[in-house]
């Protein structure tokens, strides 16, 4: 295994932050653009996981998961208490809406754009909570609790 190197950690994981962080501004997650943003596990060059919130309203946090070949998706606080299990939650969430892609009725698919491949985009979803998984399932990658 190589070795870790901040220096190229840091860069990455605040890039990938700074981006995932303009996209729930943009799709109006929080009201405001004054965002407070950490990072509290990742891999470099793979997946990070943080906690955003509006700064200075004293709310919750949210879980926040990004990468390069995982979507960015956020969950309210309250669905895991500590990283590990805030990337399970979202292996589950995303393999559940893989599912739900593929059964979706003929009335429902009728109202998607045909420029999506369904199948496609749930394969990749489930192929995305496959692998996430995996990196659940080790235990040399996640601090001691």
């Amino acid at each position: 295994m190589p070795a870790f190197d901040e220096e190229a950690f840091q860069q990455w994981s605040k890039r990938k932050l700074d981006q995932a962080v303009e996209e729930l501004i943009q799709y109006k997650v929080f009201d405001t653009p004054a965002i407070q943003a950490r990072v509290v596990w990742g891999i470099t060059d793979n997946v990070l996981l943080a906690q955003v919130q509006e700064g200075g309203h004293g709310r919750d946090f949210r879980w926040l998961i990004t990468g390069e070949d995982y979507p960015t998706d956020h969950v309210p606080a309250s669905v895991a208490k500590q990283p590990r299990l805030a990337a399970r939650h979202f292996s589950l969430k995303w393999q559940l809406g893989a599912e739900r892609v593929q059964d979706l009725p003929p009335g429902a698919r009728a109202n998607i754009d045909p420029k999506f491949d369904l199948k496609e985009m749930s394969e990749a979803l489930s192929s995305q909570a496959m692998r996430l998984y995996d990196l659940v399932e080790n235990d040399a990658l996640w601090p001691k609790t």
